[in-house]
């Protein structure tokens, strides 16, 4: 069976089991709660590989994740009540996640999915369409996210490797510290390359030309509870989860969510809310 064959079925086959299994029912208070705080900065490769298993394994995923809504009969995103409604999200938005996943894995340009390697994303908005989402007013923020996602010619960029220590001279290292910005198509099976960076320490990049920045994307992170599925480089499944809100600490439990994003006027878009390295 081809690659986009294979993907269809296994999103229809998920939409489908999330009627029926635990894995993309709507959060509830008793889930495992991944916090920032289970993380930490500056992590050799070793080190960070071995807390993503364990992580993984654990079954703590995103607070306020995408679930699957059997009324509707589709998957949706929670959002906060000030900026509008739950973000539907369809198979074309889902099956492009994946595919940046899977293509960032087998080329090595990821090495773990969630926020210490690839686990936050900023969205890339064509400056031909972006007056248009300028127009959405802040108390219906969440209809820009709607129709970002739904727009194939939106852009999402990774900023990989973000707690990793990559000094030390390891032709690995080396190589994830060059290729930080990871540039995927919203389509599944679409394009998915790297842009380089221009920051002297962290070689990230925030500008790209024809583009509009807007920092405030979404999250992803891998758990064996997580709702929709990803193929490993060695063909094995694993599973991941997809959020609008940012991880909290535990001692910040019950925090209401992201601040409301402020226009940036250089770059026509909100502030960076995660602290990127």
């Amino acid at each position: 069976m081809k690659p986009i064959l294979i993907l269809a079925a296994a999103l229809i086959g998920c939409g489908a089991q999330a009627m029926e299994s635990e894995r993309c029912r709507p959060e509830s208070s008793t889930d495992l709660k991944l916090y920032s705080s289970d993380l930490a900065w500056g992590q050799p490769l070793p080190t960070m590989m071995e807390l993503y298993k364990r992580i993984y394994e654990s079954g703590k995923r995103l607070q306020k994740r995408a679930y699957w809504d059997s009324v509707r009969a589709g998957f949706f995103l929670p959002y906060h009540s000030s900026g509008g409604q739950p973000v539907p999200i369809n198979s074309t938005f889902i099956g492009a996640l994946r595919t940046h996943i899977e293509k960032g894995l087998r080329r090595k340009y990821t090495d773990a999915v969630f926020f210490s390697d690839m686990g936050h994303s900023h969205m890339l908005i064509p400056l031909h369409k972006f007056k248009d989402y300028q127009k959405i007013p802040a108390d219906r923020l969440s209809e820009l996210y709607a129709k970002a996602f739904a727009d194939t010619e939106i852009r999402f960029l990774y900023h990989t490797a973000e707690q990793l220590d990559t000094s030390g001279g390891d032709l690995h290292l080396v190589w994830r510290m060059f290729n930080r910005n990871l540039v995927g198509e919203n389509r599944e099976g679409g394009e998915v390359h790297v842009e380089a960076g221009y920051h002297e320490k962290a070689h990230t990049l925030r500008d790209v030309a024809g583009y509009s920045w807007w920092s405030a994307g979404f999250n992803i992170s891998a758990s064996k509870d997580g709702c929709f599925p990803f193929v490993m480089p060695d063909g094995s499944t694993s599973y991941f989860d997809v959020s609008l809100y940012d991880l909290e600490s535990e001692s910040m439990s019950g925090f209401s969510g992201r601040p409301e994003p402020r226009w940036n006027r250089e770059r026509c878009g909100p502030p960076d809310l995660l602290g990127d390295q």
